[in-house]
This record gives C-alpha cells, sequence and structure tokens, in this order.
C-alpha cells in the first residue's frame, strides 16, 4: 500500500470507523482473557511485514491471526495487497493460498468463522472493487463486484448473508458527497445475490442486529437519513429524515447514534427513545447489555474519555483515555489502542508511545496497559484463544497472552 502518512491515517480512519463487528454462524463468538487475565496480559509475539508496510488490523478465526499487508517490495512498480495469516498462539507463518490483488485496499478482513471476506477497492487504479470470500486456509470460494464508483470500506456479516455497498452520483463538490448509496447483500457460503437497494445520500455507516440492518447516510451538511431494513430481503422497516450522521450501534431493542449527543431510536420503528447530551459523542458499541462510548468535552478536542451507559442511558462510569481505533468488548474488557493528547496543544508537539489499554467492563478499572508503538499508531483490536491482537501503525501485528505470574491490575509494563 503506497500511501502517504497523512492520507493513511485518514484511510484507516474511515476504514476502522465502518467496520462492524461480525457475528459468527457456525461458530461461537471468539473469547479472550476475561478480567483476571487480562490484567497479566504481555506481548507474546511480534510480526513484521513481510514485505513494505501492514495494511490492516488483525482478525482471528479458528486458532489463526489474519491481516492484510503489501504484497511487494517498495522496489517493485507492482502495487498490491495480500491477505497473511499466523498462527494465534506462536505467531508462525501459516500457508494462504490466495493470489495478491492489484487494489490500493484490501479491507480488514470479516468472518463468519469459516470464511474470510474482504474488499478490495481501486483495482488495477480504476474505480474498480470486488467483495470476495475465502476459506480460512484461502482458497478463493467467490467474488463479486461492488456496485458504485466509491466505497464504503465495510463489510457486514449477519447470518447466513454478506453485506457491502458503493456510492454513486460523486462528482458534486467534495463536501457534498455522493448522491446515492447501493447496498447489497450475497449467500456467505455462494456468493448468489439476496437483495439489492439504492438509498439517497452517501457516507455511509452500517450495523446489522436481530435480523435488522440500519443505514445512516449523509443526505446534506451536518443531515442524514436512517434507514432500518430486514437483513433477510432488504425491505425498508422504517426512515428517518434531518438526523445528524455519525457511527452506529445496535441491538435487539436499540438503535443507538454517536453524532454530538448520543441518542438511542427503537428498533421496531425509529422513534426517538432518548438523548444525552453532556458531552461529545463521536463513536459507540453495546456489549452484554451496556453501551460504551468515546466522548470529548462540548466546546472543544479536550477531556476525551471512554464511557459506560445502560442501554437506557445512564451513566455507569468515564475514564480519562483517547482512543485511536474502535473499541472492542469481549469476556467483561473493554479494549482499545491509546496515545495521549495534548492540552492545551503545543507548539511543538511531543511524539508520545501508543499503549494497548484494557479496563475492567463493569467498572472501568485499568487492568493493563501495555506498549504497542514508539509513537502515533491506530488500530482495531481482536481476540481469540484467550489471547488479544492488534497492529502497530504500518510496522508491525502483534500478540498479548496472560501470563502466569500477574502483575498488578493497572500498573503499566
Amino acid at each position: 500500500m503506497r500511501l502517504s502518512t497523512g492520507l493513511f491515517a485518514l484511510v484507516m480512519a474511515v476504514s476502522f470507523a465502518g467496520l462492524v463487528p461480525c457475528p459468527a454462524v457456525a461458530d461461537p463468538p471468539p473469547s479472550g482473557p476475561g478480567p483476571v487475565r487480562a490484567a497479566g496480559l504481555a506481548r507474546a509475539w511480534t510480526a513484521s511485514p513481510a514485505h513494505a508496510t501492514i495494511g490492516s488490523s488483525p482478525t482471528y478465526a479458528r486458532g489463526s491471526v489474519y491481516y492484510t499487508e503489501d504484497a511487494w517490495p517498495l522496489t517493485d512498480p507492482r502495487s498490491g495487497e495480500q491477505i497473511s495469516r499466523r498462527d494465534a498462539v506462536t505467531g508462525r507463518s501459516l500457508p494462504f493460498a490466495a493470489a495478491a490483488v492489484k487494489a490500493l485496499f484490501l479491507t480488514r478482513p470479516a468472518t463468519d468463522g469459516v470464511r474470510l471476506f474482504t474488499i478490495s477497492a481501486y483495482e488495477n487504479a480504476g474505480p474498480v472493487a470486488h467483495l470476495r470470500a475465502y476459506t480460512l486456509t484461502g482458497r478463493t470460494l467467490w467474488s463479486r463486484p461492488l456496485p458504485g464508483e466509491k466505497y464504503v470500506l465495510t463489510v457486514v456479516v449477519t447470518g447466513r448473508l454478506v453485506i457491502a455497498a458503493g456510492e454513486s452520483g460523486c462528482d458534486r463538490a467534495p463536501e457534498a458527497g455522493c448522491a446515492r448509496t447501493t447496498i447489497a447483500a450475497w449467500s456467505a457460503a455462494t456468493g448468489k445475490a439476496a437483495w439489492r437497494r439504492t438509498l439517497p445520500g452517501g457516507s455511509a455507516q452500517i450495523v446489522a442486529a436481530a435480523g435488522q440492518l440500519t443505514v445512516s447516510t449523509a443526505t446534506g451538511p451536518a443531515s442524514a437519513s436512517l434507514t432500518a431494513m430486514d437483513t433477510s430481503t432488504g425491505r425498508t422497516a422504517w426512515v428517518r429524515k434531518g438526523l445528524p450522521a455519525g457511527p452506529l450501534a445496535a441491538d435487539r431493542g436499540n438503535v443507538y447514534l454517536a453524532a454530538g449527543n448520543l441518542c438511542a431510536l427503537r428498533t421496531k420503528d425509529g422513534s426517538g427513545r432518548w438523548c444525552v447530551k453532556d458531552r461529545r459523542y463521536h463513536d459507540v458499541t453495546v456489549a452484554d447489555g451496556v453501551l460504551y462510548a468515546v466522548a470529548d468535552d462540548p466546546v472543544g478536542d479536550r477531556d476525551e474519555r471512554v464511557v459506560a451507559l445502560t442501554t437506557g442511558g445512564l451513566a455507569r462510569w468515564a475514564v480519562p483515555a483517547s482512543p485511536t481505533g474502535p473499541l472492542t468488548v469481549a469476556d467483561g474488557v473493554v479494549y482499545f489502542q491509546h496515545y495521549p493528547v495534548e492540552v492545551p496543544a503545543l507548539p511543538h508537539p511531543v511524539d508520545h508511545p501508543t499503549r494497548l489499554v484494557a479496563l475492567r467492563g463493569s467498572t472501568g478499572a485499568r487492568l493493563r496497559d501495555l506498549p504497542v508503538s514508539g509513537g502515533y499508531s491506530s488500530g482495531s483490536v481482536a481476540v481469540g484463544s484467550g489471547r488479544v491482537f492488534t497492529s502497530a501503525y504500518l510496522t508491525a501485528v502483534l500478540g498479548f497472552a496472560p501470563t502466569a505470574l500477574s502483575p498488578r491490575p493497572g500498573r503499566p509494563e
């Protein structure tokens, strides 16, 4: 992936914000260490790029870790990406049969527990993209072209379907975005088309839960439409217009929107339930009946925190932190990469190390704090086999495992 540092940071922000945790079809969700064992996490292995740079954060499936990286050295005139596979316990490189793809982007692999899915975007330097499916050993199962001229770097796996989107009508002023977003669903096993729907607006945010797909599309400056559809048929259940655009989360009862205020809408009809307006919220996830969000001071970019709330909007805890990627919640632990932000900003900012932070989900207590890189890093966290995995900005994929002798919770390594 030949990108400038600034462009890469923008791409990673778009990619990770859009990626949705994917429920397994054949297997239960991967299991990470619980709070007690998370307090004893330590670096188990480090995997450097095979050629140039790491492209995505890792995904766990059935004892292996998968991620994307440059397929050829920087000196090679070709430009392409590949999926790499490593043993989750040892970090040892494992075979992955799929050939490299000549594309600018290859998104972080998503999984249903038995297959991998990724989007290859801007293939051969043109406005072409495909949704690709592989076995866990890299055998190609199927490939389907994505609609549109720009692409939502999001893969949603839900039930027996895999869902992706493309945008069209994007030749207007940059601030206006794209005119239309086409959402398409295919059989995860065969790639057979299930349904396709076109919605007004672009810059889509997509989330699936309890048989319903909810899509936010920007339809104007600071304005978006929220459309709920049946995941099996694509049939529209309800539409809410004139809402702010922002990250989404969903469970069986509610859709949650973090767009300045943090608001909950009823899954069945889109009617409002509650809004929290005390801070500026810009990320949200839901797990085990608890909301976890990232918020800062409504006046400016300061006093950033990770917060927990009930699904009724009541505050549970808040801790100072500056996540650089999405929150991952598993087995009662909240994980994220943390990069300290200087407030007020210094004339010559100091480059701080980025750290992997693990919080107890019930209280927000800091369980572990481990180095990821010597400077800025942005990445997602995955869990599996009782272990934790993430990536250091461009340079490495990291595996962490509980040690036999756990240090005191909250004590940095």
